[in-house]
């Protein structure tokens, strides 16, 4: 009992080094989406760091970690990923610049490394960064004195479950933040496809559609639906269920109320 006691620590405050405080986390959703908002992305093996300015506290610097589910897995890999960064981030930040903002978004790579790896993807990432308060070296600075990551790494696996929760925001504004470039994206490259398709429609109502007699075995009709589609969902949605709609429309079908899905006839219906 008294060896076991030799090597425990003999104060609350030698037992806070070994953490990071709260005043050096990254929170809330809000802080990752500004620093995703104005910082590019510095990929490295595992990992892709962002980092910003800070300018409410020019004399801290501010770690947060996203590990989506859906990149990395299992809530017990990604609590131990968190770990492995906030430790090595916790030995570097005395050799770190103060006043800056630093978010290390985990890749599937980073499974695949082993704690120095991670610490060597990391330390080229924030060089190139300019965080390092001297950049003289080629070769990343040893992480300075504190607990050594191995071993503290050794105590993460042993608690595999734990220090989950802190992160949970961090990974949905992660997500979201994807999904919402994504879909940018795909917006502009489906536009010229969806101005022609609603060009078309609106010309067929306009032209067509006053002298023809009223076939159409469905309401709303499929020029009134595919109107409505283009004008409410992506193109990507929108077309299949157009298509859909006038292969349907023929003589051996019974046709009648067919909304679009979640569209204006719905929620009217609804009412």
């Amino acid at each position: 009992m008294n060896r076991q006691n030799k090597t425990s620590y003999n104060s609350a405050q030698d037992m806070t080094r070994l953490f990071l405080n709260d005043e050096n986390r990254v929170r809330t959703r809000a802080e990752f989406l500004h620093v995703y908002q104005h910082a590019t992305p510095i990929k490295q093996r595992g990992v892709a760091v962002f980092v910003i300015n800070r300018n409410d506290s020019p004399t801290q610097t501010k770690l947060g970690i996203t590990a989506s589910k859906k990149t990395i897995g299992k809530a017990y890999r990604r609590n131990r990923l968190r770990r492995q960064v906030r430790e090595i981030f916790r030995l570097t930040l005395p050799e770190l610049k103060p006043g800056h903002t630093v978010i290390v978004n985990l890749t599937r790579q980073a499974l695949k490394l082993d704690t120095q790896q991670l610490r060597t993807s990391l330390h080229i990432a924030w060089h190139k960064a300019g965080l390092f308060i001297t950049d003289t070296n080629d070769t990343p600075p040893q992480p300075g004195n504190g607990t050594p990551t191995v071993a503290r790494i050794a105590n993460i696996d042993a608690n595999p479950g734990s220090d989950g929760s802190a992160n949970a925001d961090a990974d949905a504004g992660a997500d979201g933040t994807c999904r919402i470039r994504t879909n940018r994206i795909l917006e502009i490259i489906e536009a010229p496809f969806r101005f022609a398709m609603l060009f078309l429609v609106k010309t067929y109502r306009l032209l067509i559609s006053p002298i023809m007699p009223p076939i159409c075995r469905f309401h709303p009709s499929c020029s009134a639906y595919g109107l409505e589609c283009l004008q409410t969902l992506p193109f990507h949605k929108a077309l299949p269920l157009l298509i859909w709609r006038i292969m349907r429309c023929n003589p051996f079908c019974q046709g009648g109320y067919d909304p679009v899905p979640n569209g204006k006839h719905k929620k009217q219906s609804g009412e």
